[in-house]
């Protein structure tokens, strides 16, 4: 194997087909948003929806990629491509064979499913949801192999192939929605669900194809790379059920609270996943195989490349998260304001956003954090941390909701990951000294960027509101993109000619091409 491209150039492959993906996924919520509204149907959907990814994220198995991207180094440098494509090939058989397991067992237990995952659902809305749930549920045999076909891909150096995957299941999936709309046939967009899910699986599979793994069925429980694996799988997999009670109690919280609150919960928390998703994703993926070399070989660079992901991470989070806060009523107004959602859903979803967008930094920081435990095999602190915190917020949810509605869960969950980012920050610095330190200059160069733009976001809010919010749907979109992309460049300006916490340091280590690996 032999890595071509800079880590700057992996980055910037999955930013764009990130951005392109997410863009679509938002054209898709969109319709849905505009087919549907904040109704009863919407509210099941949402749920419905959600019990696929949630079910296989609980079993870790969408983070498999963090568990088997370390032993997958470790084989390919030690025994070479073809003992990598059949550990590969053992690993799928086995995965595939608890999906099958699983998806009966779900089948069985959807009517159970649904009630913990929305407890206050009774009656045609409890019917109609489990209806929804065990049609979209056999998606969960192409969603769940997705995490390793990832790892594979990640590791013989392509980072394309997933986005384009993305595209291909959201542009399916905006297809279904706007068959569904014509028809009037909500039937349409479950099983349009399935049909994306599948198309997603085939685009990886071929790609890994093509990097020179040939997978084949062969179940070999005995395999001691195999059980290296999903020994390190099991405290991701205990955290990864946690991480996923945080959204599912969310969700379950607010459907207690007045109709159409899971919905608009859904949407704001969809809005704090573009950027997540976009940069998070891409700079967390892009980094973490040469993070994982660099902890197998004990390499004096890691602790410079660490660092410089995570500060990366924060100064491209904090002008999102400014505007987001600051112009949360924009936002879901040109997003989703159409249809059957209103301008009273805009306010109240607003408000959920707002609570929210603290979320995107804290998670992205999140991402970078756990993958340098990962990369050290260290698992089980992020898993005490995330246990902790998650426990928290739902408890802190609870009264919370009870005297704000739902604007109080987004803000627990809030304060929950910041707890979370900063406890994984104090034992990371330990792990790699100085990774999460800032010096001082730069983080009050950092906070005062973030102050002025948040000022500055609530000026051209205001002004949206009283003059632009009923023109047409262009005029708002082009004013509010051109002072995004103004308030943008002008920050990162500031902060490259000021080379703030060592910018132009990152980007140029970032440029540097990666050696070779052994094994290749």
């Amino acid at each position: 194997m032999k890595q071509k491209r800079s880590l700057l150039g992996n980055i910037s492959d999955m930013l764009v087909l990130t951005l392109c993906y997410r863009i679509i996924g938002f054209v898709r919520e969109m319709l849905v948003a505009s087919y549907l509204g904040t109704s009863a149907q919407a509210d099941a959907y949402s749920i419905a929806y959600s019990v696929p990814t949630a079910v296989v994220e609980m079993l870790a198995l969408g983070a498999i990629g963090s568990a088997s991207i370390a032993v997958f180094q470790s084989v390919l440098q030690r025994d070479g491509k073809n003992r990598l494509n059949q550990l590969y090939s053992r690993v799928m058989a086995a995965i595939l064979l608890a999906l099958a397991a699983l998806l009966l067992l779900c089948e069985l237990g959807a009517p159970v499913l649904t009630k913990l995952m929305a407890p206050s659902f009774s009656g045609e809305k409890m019917a109609l949801t489990v209806g929804m749930v065990r049609s979209m549920l056999p998606a969960i045999l192409f969603v769940g192999i997705l995490g390793l076909q990832k790892a594979a891909l990640n590791l013989m150096g392509d980072f394309r192939s997933e986005g384009i995957s993305n595209v291909v299941f959201n542009c399916a999936m905006v297809a279904g929605v706007l068959l569904a709309a014509r028809q009037d046939r909500i039937d349409i967009l479950i099983h349009s669900f399935i049909a994306a899910a599948f198309l997603q699986w085939l685009v990886q599979f071929r790609s890994v194809r093509r990097a020179g793994l040939r997978p084949s069925p062969d179940l070999h429980l005995r395999d001691d790379d195999l059980h290296r694996i999903f020994v390190l799988l099991l405290p991701i997999m205990f955290s990864s059920v946690v991480s996923q009670i945080s959204p599912v109690a969310a969700r379950a919280v607010a459907s207690t609270c007045e109709d159409g609150a899971v919905a608009m919960l859904n949407y704001a928390y969809k809005v704090t996943m573009l950027p997540i998703g976009v940069f998070g994703g891409a700079i967390a993926t892009a980094s973490f195989p040469r993070i994982s070399r660099y902890a197998n070989e004990n390499s004096p660079k890691l602790g410079e490349l660490s660092a410089g992901v995570f500060r990366l991470s924060l100064l491209l989070f904090i002008p999102m998260v400014a505007v987001m806060m600051a112009g949360s009523v924009p936002i879901i107004n040109i997003m989703f304001e159409r249809g059957a959602f209103t301008a009273a859903d805009t306010r109240e979803t607003a408000q959920l956003l707002c609570a929210y967008a603290p979320t995107v930094l804290l998670t992205g920081l999140i991402q970078t954090l756990n993958n340098e435990f990962y990369a050290f095999k260290r698992t089980r602190e992020p898993i005490v941390v995330n246990c902790a915190c998650v426990a928290g917020s739902i408890l802190l949810s609870i009264p919370v909701s009870g005297a704000c509605g739902a604007w109080g869960i987004s803000l627990s969950f809030s304060v929950g990951q910041m707890v979370n980012a900063a406890a994984l920050g104090v034992m990371a610095d330990r792990l790699s000294p100085g990774m999460a330190k800032l010096p001082l200059r730069g983080a009050a160069v950092c906070a005062a960027a973030f102050g002025v733009m948040c000022a500055a976001t609530a000026g051209l809010s205001l002004f949206y509101t009283r003059v632009l919010y009923e023109r047409s749907i262009l005029l708002r979109l082009g004013c509010f993109g051109v002072f995004g992309c103004v308030l943008m460049a002008a920050y990162l300006l500031l902060i490259y000619k000021g080379n703030v916490l060592g910018l132009r340091d990152t980007l140029r280590l970032f440029r540097s091409k990666d050696e070779p690996a052994a094994g290749a």
